[in-house]
């Protein structure tokens, strides 16, 4: 695993780059370091860091995201970075759902993202939701649809 995972992982990066199926191929990778227990391989199996937010396909987004709770758990950080990396993992994809107009599949995600943001005190990243509603529907929140349900 050791020799062999990056050289998936560089194959992968030089054959499509981040996007494409790399989000199917790289979890599993970087997870399979953290079973042998080679934290420093789990990290380096992340190129998707250098990326900047935005340039990151929303599945790669979601990924990375989960990824970072998953080995901030394995390296006994903070539960509450933890916590917060897993539930941005979950509104990336309800992120993407909505904006291709899947709003029910969205709102249980984002239900579930918002509840964890406010359960501890994620002042900015409530800001940062509501923002994004408000540039969606020019009001931060509203009861017309699920999302905008779980959002307010």
């Amino acid at each position: 695993m050791t020799r062999i995972g990056p050289l998936v992982l560089n194959h992968a990066l030089a054959s499509a780059g981040i996007d494409d199926d790399f989000f199917v191929l790289w979890p599993p990778i970087v997870l399979a370091a953290l079973t042998i227990g080679d934290l420093d391989l789990a990290e380096r199996l992340s190129p998707v860091t250098a990326g900047l937010p935005g340039q990151r396909p929303p599945a790669v987004a979601a990924q990375w995201h989960r990824l970072r709770g998953v080995l901030a758990a394995a390296r006994g950080d903070d539960p509450q970075v933890v916590e917060a990396e897993m539930r941005a993992g979950v509104e990336e994809p309800a992120r993407w759902l909505f904006l291709r107009h899947r709003e029910d599949e969205a709102a249980p995600l984002h239900a579930a993202a918002r509840a964890t943001y406010a359960n501890i005190g994620a002042t900015s990243w409530l800001a940062k939701l509501d923002a994004w509603q408000t540039s969606l529907h020019g009001r931060p929140t509203a009861s017309s649809t699920p999302l905008q349900d779980s959002m307010s």
